[in-house]
């Protein structure tokens, strides 16, 4: 069975739209309007998905951030969000991805199903590799929201290198994330033939 990666561009741009939109507007120093246009463009990525795949724990989460950033900036007029937002953001998909791990649910599943066939959805080895791809993130994550913290609670650090490795930080680890679910899935499904040529290939 031929392997599609777990986050090719076609899943990139239909899954993580409003994430990208946002990361772009918010760079320009509008962190309430990024939030609007997350919002706005949410439900146009669901309508687009909504024949190929179902909602997923994520959805969820980015609408929750969405509307209380939008709310924050735009009606309480608070700056805590435009100093924490990254913060809270890793953080928020810290807590989901380790979450879905304590409830057996590791969320890269969402995704990877709609690479393979449904009876293989239930599978030992579509299982093991997306604990471990759901582990990757979350340390990812974890990894992440330290940086931000520093960073929002050392804003005035004197060592420019410091600052700069902090703000690269989250740059580097999702590339290498995207990267590592597009590579080990297929390299688990090559062990798993060698080790039993004449099975399934049953991973991700």
């Amino acid at each position: 069975m031929k392997i599609t990666p777990t986050f090719t561009a076609r899943t990139i741009l239909s899954n993580f739209g409003p994430w990208i939109v946002y990361g772009l507007v918010s760079a320009a120093g509008y962190q309430g309007w990024a939030c609007v246009c997350g919002l706005i463009i949410l439900p146009c990525q669901l309508a687009f998905r909504r024949k190929v795949s179902l909602p997923k724990i994520m959805d969820g989460i980015s609408l929750l951030f969405f509307l209380g950033g939008a709310f924050s900036i735009l009606a309480l007029h608070s700056s805590l969000f435009p100093r924490s937002g990254s913060a809270l953001l890793w953080s928020a998909l810290c807590v989901t991805a380790w979450g879905s791990l304590l409830v057996n649910s590791p969320f890269t599943a969402d995704y990877a199903r709609e690479s393979v066939s449904e009876n293989l959805w239930i599978s030992s080895g579509f299982r093991r590799v997306n604990i471990i791809v759901t582990v990757v993130w979350g340390t990812i994550f974890v990894l992440n929201a330290l940086a931000a913290t520093i960073l929002m609670l050392h804003h005035h650090w004197q060592s420019e290198l410091a600052r700069t490795w902090l703000n690269v930080l989250p740059y580097v680890s999702t590339i290498f994330g995207i990267v590592f679910s597009n590579r080990f899935p297929q390299w688990a499904s090559q062990q798993r033939a060698k080790n039993n040529p004449l099975g399934p290939d049953i991973t991700s």
